[in-house]
């Protein structure tokens, strides 16, 4: 009865979050951003994720304002590649796909390459960029951190090393924009 009585709590929890979302919702007009609409499996990873993310820490309210200082962002994504070794999964969590959360990867030091750009995404958050222009970004196999820029319809990616170990605009890394599945942070899911 009280396992029955903690899942009914732990999903309530969620329906709530799931509810408080799509009552925050808002369009987006700066970026050319749409509705993200691929696999629900993808979707439910990233909402598990977003609501494991925002329950371990009741400080997380959408930041607004705030600037993009690409010299702290280089900063930051040397220190990520310098202190964050890329692991697998299987290896670190004894499962073949898991979506830490950015404690978990902080406190680790390692994690695979969505876990990288999470870490990425931590970092930008507290340093204080603009919540509306920090990502992690989804390819088929593999994932990064992106920056959006305000001005272009383009961002800046900062990835492990898989695509690049330098920070490159996502127009000259991705020609074709095919290959980019979707965009994500902890308040919004898009497709580009």
């Amino acid at each position: 009865m009280r396992r029955i009585l903690i899942r009914l709590k732990i999903l309530m929890d969620y329906l709530i979050f799931l509810f408080k979302r799509i009552l925050s919702r808002r369009e987006y007009k700066l970026f050319e951003r749409k509705p993200f609409d691929e696999s629900v499996g993808t979707l439910y990873k990233i909402e598990d994720w977003q609501w494991r993310e925002s329950n371990k820490s009741s400080s997380y309210k959408k930041q607004l304002t705030g600037k993009i200082d690409m010299n702290k962002a280089s900063e930051i994504h040397k220190w990520v590649l310098n202190n964050i070794i890329y692991t697998k999964d299987e290896i670190l969590y004894s499962q073949k796909d898991y979506w830490a959360t950015s404690n978990e990867v902080l406190e680790k030091g390692s994690g695979d390459c969505e876990d990288i750009g999470i870490a990425h995404w931590r970092l930008f958050r507290d340093a204080g960029f603009p919540d509306d222009s920090i990502f992690i970004g989804l390819l088929v196999n593999h994932a990064f951190a992106g920056i959006q820029i305000p001005e272009e319809n383009d961002f800046w990616v900062l990835d492990n090393g898989y695509l690049s170990y330098s920070i490159v605009k996502a127009s000259q890394l991705f020609p074709q924009k095919g290959k980019l599945l979707c965009g994500f942070n902890l308040f919004d899911v898009w497709s580009y």
